[in-house]
């Protein structure tokens, strides 16, 4: 059971000194949440999360703190639950509504219809959900494509999708993986845009080329490519206890 102090605000106490501009406050909480998401602190992001929405009115921040608050959602949506049942399904649907008043405050916010694509894909987990989610999230991502060419991060989102995809639909493992290695190339160059705009995913890249190579029982490049995230991130939480160890081991 996900055990959340909604109205907690000590995980912002740092962030709350009256000396810190709006804009360092939300920077800060990005951090924490990267850290959070990186060690797999379940209770940390919901808390975040929960906290995001009093930086919601203001005009400079307002895009990124619902962007950060969907983000947090889409993680605890796709992280390993405490007690191992199924993630809720309205958290996905919180995600889904904080990235569409995102794009309502910037409708050529690419990392917002990038992160919306991969929500929905996430809800097209049947027949039925497929026919209505799927259209949605191929969409989104050939729009945040369109907007912005060189991110990497939107090729990893496609990637992922790709990945989940039936081939018969578009996707496969071998599609997902040319997706994952533009991403990575990408990766090498990029500097966001600014201290706010999102900088996850460089090491999760290399864990999803892992696990392409993993599925293709290609063993010692899924090792390479796992020990490359660690590279980049050594406290990366999936790559360090989950997947390297899961590999090892058999």
């Amino acid at each position: 059971m996900l055990c959340v102090a909604i109205f907690s605000v000590s995980v912002f106490s740092q962030a709350s000194d009256e000396d810190t501009s709006t804009r360092e406050q939300l920077v800060s909480i990005k951090q924490q949440l990267t850290t959070a998401v990186n060690i797999v602190d379940r209770q940390e992001i919901a808390r975040i999360a929960y906290g995001l929405n009093r930086f919601f009115e203001d005009q400079e921040t307002s895009k990124y703190a619902r962007y950060y608050a969907a983000y947090a959602w889409y993680r605890l949506g796709t992280l390993p639950t405490e007690d191992g049942s199924e993630p809720k399904s309205e958290w996905l649907d919180t995600a889904v509504d904080h990235l569409k008043k995102a794009i309502e405050t910037d409708r050529d916010f690419a990392e917002a219809h990038a992160l919306l694509s991969s929500v929905y894909g996430m809800k097209a987990s049947g027949v039925f959900s497929g026919m209505k989610y799927g259209p949605k999230a191929q969409s989104a991502i050939d729009k945040s494509i369109a907007l912005s060419p060189y991110n990497p991060r939107i090729y990893l989102i496609d990637g992922i999708g790709t990945f989940f995809k039936p081939s018969m639909f578009g996707g496969g493992t071998d599609k997902a993986l040319k997706l994952f290695q533009k991403s990575a190339s990408l990766f090498d160059e990029y500097q966001p845009a600014s201290a706010l705009a999102p900088s996850w995913g460089h090491a999760e890249v290399y864990a999803w080329i892992g696990q392409v190579y993993e599925k293709k029982e290609q063993i010692g490049k899924a090792k390479e490519a796992y020990q490359k995230a660690l590279d980049i991130d050594p406290n990366y939480g999936w790559v360090k206890y989950s997947l390297l160890p899961g590999l090892t081991s058999n």
